[in-house]
């Protein structure tokens, strides 16, 4: 939310990696829209995909499903034109591509794969997909359960000159 309230712009496009059950894409779209004419919110995730047909969540036990998204969105209010459900792998060209013609975003929410190799590539193929002056947020940083994104963030990110560190909060890392 903090993220999205520096955006200087009327109409808000949010990309997050990584939604599971879109809670958080819900808070964010609820507290943010009053502050812009729309907030479009491209959401991608395998969910079942990932950890295949059957499996639960490893953290919470609980299963992904992709229906969950629009049920819970709708719950708090949040208008069926402005979330957009990206099912796949944020790698799948596809998903990438349809990702890309929803930008370029405010803000752009890293949560999806926290393996090494993952981080990379979500940093890689959407980062560039953030408007001039928009955030990079990455979650789960200096989490010890996901010690690749701290690894990744230290190594890779801050010494990208196109990023400015501006805050972290709690296990989160913001961008500009």
């Amino acid at each position: 939310v903090l993220a999205g309230r520096l955006a200087k712009t009327k109409d808000l496009a949010i990309s997050e990696l990584g939604v599971l059950f879109g809670i958080g894409a819900a808070f964010m779209h609820s507290a943010l829209i009053p502050h812009f004419r729309r907030v479009k919110l491209p959401l991608l995730a395998p969910f079942a995909g990932y950890y295949g047909a059957g499996h639960r969540r490893p953290l919470t036990g609980l299963p992904v499903p992709r229906d969950a998204v629009p049920r819970n969105l709708r719950r708090i209010g949040v208008a069926d034109d402005d979330p957009v459900i990206l099912q796949g792998l944020s790698t799948d060209a596809e998903v990438r591509d349809a990702a890309e013609r929803h930008g370029p975003y405010g803000v752009v929410v890293i949560d999806g794969d926290h393996s090494a190799d993952g981080v990379r590539a979500d940093y890689e193929g959407f980062a560039d997909m953030l408007r001039t002056g928009g955030i990079l947020v990455i979650d789960d940083y200096g989490s010890d359960d996901w010690p690749a994104v701290t690894e990744f963030v230290d190594g890779t990110i801050k010494a990208d000159e196109r990023f400015k560190l501006l805050t972290v909060i709690g296990k989160t890392a913001l961008f500009k």
